[in-house]
């Protein structure tokens, strides 16, 4: 046999070996996907069930000092009934998208199939945005609902407060429907960059609304903390999730881009304490 048929028989032997962990070869080959060490995995299961034990406190808290019991309840400086189922569900979605999370880091991902592997991804994306439309949901049935947005066009003589936060909200429900639509039917570079813009900048829309806020709730230095540093975080979250592929990023990523959203819950609680509960 020529030597060059022997040389080439080494290389291709070369070529097939491996140091990485079996799962790690050509299954997940160009994909964005870390291998989690178990420690990782178990921290990041770890946030996901503290995250459920916020939620159900925060729920709790909720009704307790937001719900019937409250002599505002019904009135206009209370939350209703609207108010209170709204901002649950938003609270039963912060555990829903760190499981998305870490199913998709620890099991979904390691799909052979491209289809399957995309339909899974789209999945966890689609947690996201319902905790983002949730939010908005909640925040415009709570923080801001028609009564405070009619009693602030009327004190300051606005009169299309009301109808241009109906616009913004209509505009936020698309843009997560069509954000959901999108990552299943046409994975790839417009979604993501589209995923960024709306998941990581669309926080930021809140602040143009603090005015308003401000104005009705007496908000606390602490509300304000809240209301500032929530999307200050979501923009964190989104650098370490650019550095994903080194160890740890894409978890610390995922555990502050839901801590965002537990902080806005915590700001929708904030709001009920001032002016639900202590505001006659």
């Amino acid at each position: 046999m020529p030597e060059n048929d022997n040389n080439q028989e080494v290389l291709d032997a070369i070529a097939q070996m491996s140091f990485l962990p079996p799962k790690a070869v050509d299954v997940n080959a160009g994909r964005e996907f870390p291998i989690l060490t178990k420690k990782e995995s178990l921290i990041r299961l770890i946030f996901a069930c503290l995250m459920s034990v916020a939620a159900v406190v925060f729920i709790v808290l909720l009704f307790v000092f937001a719900g019937p019991s409250n002599k505002n309840f019904g009135g206009e400086k209370g939350y209703g009934v609207l108010g209170l189922v709204t901002t649950t569900l938003f609270a039963l979605t912060l555990p829903l998208t760190q499981f998305a999370s870490y199913l998709f880091d620890t099991k979904w991902s390691l799909k052979k199939e491209e289809k399957d592997y995309n339909k899974m991804k789209a999945a966890q994306v689609a947690a996201y945005y319902f905790a983002f439309l949730f939010f908005f949901i909640a925040a415009f049935t709570t923080m801001l609902r028609p009564a405070i947005l009619t009693t602030y066009a009327s004190m300051q003589g606005h009169e299309a407060a009301l109808p241009l936060s109906i616009v913004f909200f209509v505009v936020v429900v698309l843009l997560s429907v069509f954000g959901i639509v999108i990552n299943f039917v046409k994975p790839g570079s417009f979604a993501k960059i589209f995923n960024y813009v709306i998941l990581v900048g669309g926080l930021w829309t809140l602040l143009f609304f603090s005015n308003i806020l401000t104005r009705q709730t007496s908000i606390t230095n602490a509300g304000i903390f809240l209301h500032i540093w929530a999307p200050i975080i979501c923009i964190l979250s989104l650098v370490f999730f650019l550095l994903q592929k080194k160890p740890y990023c894409k978890s610390i990523a995922a555990c502050l881009f839901s801590f965002t959203y537990f902080i806005e819950f915590a700001l929708i609680l904030n709001y009920a304490l001032l002016n639900a509960a202590y505001m006659g």
